[in-house]
């Protein structure tokens, strides 16, 4: 809004009693004042930045619930997310534990305490084969 005006139009044209009804009267001469135009081009000016201030607060009230709704909805793939990262690093560990207990450092001994084992039952059957009075038939080898 523009400074103070030095001359305000209309009130030389008023009488001295108009003027101080006007001074005693202090509504009378807002009322004068408002209907000054530069005051009504403030007026309007300020009812257009209301007016675009109102478009602006309507427009981010609605980007808010918008990015609220897009927050929560990350939140949500985020939490997804991290648990099925815990259940794979369980299956991980899991296979992990799997797989080293059919490592060649793991198997060896027990293949070869299993060998021994089927050495061992494998002569105990040559033994009483060779130590069975009957003659050996090819049905009793299996």
């Amino acid at each position: 809004c523009p400074a103070c005006p030095a001359h305000f139009d209309g009130l030389g044209a008023r009488s001295l009693d108009e003027l101080r009804i006007l001074k005693e009267y202090p509504n009378l001469l807002d009322d004068l004042v408002a209907e000054h135009h530069a005051a009504v081009k403030c007026s309007d000016r300020v009812k257009e930045l209301r007016l675009e201030t109102e478009g602006m607060a309507l427009a981010l009230i609605n980007k808010e619930a918008h990015y609220n709704e897009v927050r929560s909805r990350c939140r949500s793939a985020r939490e997804g997310l991290d648990n099925k990262k815990a259940e794979l690093e369980v299956l991980s560990s899991k296979q992990k534990s799997l797989l080293s207990q059919r490592s060649p450092e793991q198997m060896a001994p027990q293949l070869a305490d299993r060998a021994h084992q089927e050495d061992a039952q494998a002569g105990e059957l040559l033994a009483e084969a060779i130590a069975a009075p009957t003659a050996m038939d090819s049905s009793q080898l299996s």
